[in-house]
């Protein structure tokens, strides 16, 4: 083991003893062993840490602060690791969990630090003028929830979990309460890294474990919020067990996922050997336990045998090239055991088994559909288990879909189908009974020439990028449910004031010195420039068009241009665009380091020939991005610029975007 990161782990060598001082409030666990108190204790605690969290600063704060962390869990990853052995962890399994939450949590932590304003109401989006003065202004803002956020965690993907939940809470300025069903290594180690790599970060994160979930819910208060990434073994997690108003929203347990293959899609096509790939991977390779893995598949009754034989092919190269994972957590067991239970139980009712590796997962073939409406065959739970059903014709699939689902919400929905009528025709039935679709496409034809055989660990990694894409989405998507929402109403000089940006209609200034001029500290929201004006020539059109390849009739045709709703004709909207960025862009070297893109571009009204424009650039946002090291760092500053014509008519309005270089640091002292 690294002598440099074996603080991260003290309590690998020590056995029971030091996996109890792991949290600060250990010892307060070894004088009141009253599992009650403990947690009230810890609540109260956690609410009152929450009050200093948000004082440290806002969403993009907190998010660097993130990415920091990150780096630093990239570089004790293998230390990491080696706890993940006492869990019974296969190598190759525990080092997908990792970094598929690491690179989920670093990506939504880079999204917050480059969008997000650094202000107490981040907007959810653009604000709304409601009126065509813009006296009247609306926008939704987001800002701090309080409350603690709860952390239910199973053995599965405990590392993804843990890292994607308390991520999100941390970057809602949310203290943090895991509650494991039991003891976990892996993840004592990983939560002693959190602790240690964040400011406040042992205030804000406990964990307690084999908490009761009924004395746990009991407890939380209408402001907490209540995430359950995995179902425990132990605990069987349903409304009915929510007391009123304890949580605002369960993420419970996604139904299981489905797979459906349409007769387009042949065998050896590149969208058959993803979903060969993928469905292995959650079946077998992770032995189904992972809320994204897809454990039904409807497919062609002459694609049956052939995807049964691809299935376990993977299954066993695989094996060939990693050991079996170990079943030796108490959540695994009893998953294993559901799974066999509902095997006995479909076997009983007509279904046919289809698997002929014993050491292999249980595959079977369905006489109908699973979880659909009436009684039937109930969906294959987590856990080693395949379910297939064969159809005969597209009518039977049809009506399969459409049926109403009896099982709930499902997870994961595959839909491979190289023919595009049907996926618009599928895509909204299972889009209306899972939380995500995943629409595969491709060359239904196979490849002229035989491939070579694949490396199974590139393979299993393939089908991993999915899964890691799945929990991106789900972390990026809930985190603003993590946040409390409200619309705000007011004139634009005082709504700009809460934002922190600049509005249309409220106060400018100008100034003297070009803003390009200006170093990002400089910069301040409502600095304004008024530029000099220039009039548009028919040389000017002609040379553009000439430039760009753009010979549109509106701008070279006059009989056909004074035949349409113009009536003469007009310059091209991007010769405007560019000629109102040679108005405002100083020449010379400066502050300013690059254009960062466009936003909100409209073409209001048609400029023709004669017509004289002027534009008018205003700093709207500021959005600061430092650096480490050396470098002086830069921020990106959005500036709203108004392109007017003669009659101070809009012709042209849109956001520009600015990297801007920051002071030198000899200057700033």
């Amino acid at each position: 083991m690294n002598a440099q990161t074996d603080h991260l782990l003290p309590h690998v060598a020590t056995g029971p003893r030091a996996r109890q001082d792991l949290t600060p409030s250990n010892a307060d666990t070894r004088r009141d062993p009253d599992p009650a108190t403990q947690l009230t204790h810890k609540l109260a605690s956690l609410r009152q840490a929450a009050s200093a969290l948000h004082a440290q600063g806002g969403f993009p704060d907190r998010a660097r602060q993130l990415l920091l962390l990150c780096e630093q869990l990239q570089q004790h990853r293998e230390s990491l690791m080696q706890a993940g052995w006492l869990a019974g962890y296969a190598p190759w399994d525990q080092h997908l969990d990792f970094d598929a939450g690491l690179a989920a949590v670093r990506q939504l932590a880079q999204e917050v630090a480059k969008e997000w304003c650094d202000a107490p109401l981040a907007a959810d989006g653009e604000p709304l003028a409601l009126d065509k003065d813009g006296r009247r202004w609306a926008a939704q803002v987001l800002t701090r929830a309080e409350g603690v956020e709860v952390l239910v965690l199973g053995l599965h993907r405990p590392c993804a979990h843990l890292l994607l939940g308390f991520a999100r809470a941390w970057l809602a300025g949310r203290a943090c309460l895991v509650l494991c069903p039991e003891e976990h290594p892996l993840l004592e180690a990983l939560m002693l890294a959190l602790r240690r790599g964040l400011p406040h970060g042992g205030a804000v994160l406990r964990s307690m474990v084999g908490v009761d979930l009924g004395l746990a819910l009991g407890q939380l208060q209408p402001a907490d919020q209540l995430q359950v990434w995995s179902t425990p073994g132990s605990a069987e997690m349903r409304w009915e067990h929510l007391p009123g108003c304890a949580a605002e929203r369960l993420l419970q347990l996604a139904a299981p996922g489905l797979a459906v293959v349409d007769a387009s899609v042949e065998p050896g096509s590149p969208p058959w050997d993803r979903l060969v790939d993928l469905v292995a991977l959650g079946i077998q390779a992770l032995q189904g336990l992972h809320e994204h893995a897809v454990r039904t598949v409807w497919l062609p009754r002459e694609r049956l045998a052939v995807f049964q034989e691809a299935v376990q092919q993977r299954w066993r190269a695989w094996q060939g090239s990693r050991p079996a994972r170990h079943w030796q957590s108490g959540a695994d067991a009893v998953q294993r055991l559901r799974a066999q239970a509902w095997l006995q139980d479909a076997l009983a009712q007509g279904a046919r088994d289809l698997a002929s590796d014993p050491q292999g997962p249980a595959i079977v073939q369905l006489p109908q559909p699973a979880g659909g409406e009436g009684p039937g065959i109930a969906p294959p739970p987590l856990g080693p288990v395949l379910a297939l059903w064969a159809y005969d014709d597209v009518d039977a699939l049809d009506a399969a879909l459409q049926a109403p689902r009896c099982d709930g919400r499902g997870g994961l929905a595959v839909l491979a189908s190289a023919d595009a009528a049907h996926r618009r025709a599928w895509s909204e039935p299972l889009a209306r009974h899972h939380r995500f679709l995943h629409l595969l496409d491709g060359p239904s034809a196979p490849p002229a020439q035989a491939p070579q055989a694949a490396d199974p660990e590139q393979t299993l990694r393939g089908a991993w990028e999915l899964l890691a894409a799945l929990d991106r989405a789900t972390v990026r998507t809930t985190l603003k449910t993590l946040l409390r929402s409200c619309t705000v109403l007011a004139e634009p000089a005082p709504l700009g004031e809460c934002l922190q940006q600049y509005l249309p209609g409220a106060a400018r200034q100008d100034v003297e010195v070009h803003p390009f001029r200006r170093c990002f500290e400089d910069l301040a929201v409502g600095d304004s420039l008024l530029t000099h004006r220039r009039t548009v020539t028919e040389a000017d059109i002609a040379a553009f068009g000439g430039v760009s390849g753009d010979y549109f009739y509106m701008h070279f045709d006059a009989e056909a241009a004074a035949a349409s709703p113009f009536g003469r004709r007009i310059a091209h909207g991007y010769f405007v665009l560019s000629a109102a960025a040679g108005l405002f862009v100083w020449p010379g070297e400066g502050p300013v380091l690059a254009n960062y893109g466009l936003d909100r571009l409209r073409f209001i009204q048609p400029v023709g020939i004669g017509d004289t424009i002027q534009a008018r650039l205003t700093c709207k946002r500021k959005q600061d991005k430092p650096q480490g090291g050396t470098r002086c760092g830069q921020g990106v500053v959005v500036w709203d610029v108004q392109v007017t014509n003669q009659h101070g008519a809009t012709v042209l309005s849109y956001d520009i975007l600015t990297l801007v270089a920051r002071r030198p640091r000899e200057a700033q002292a």
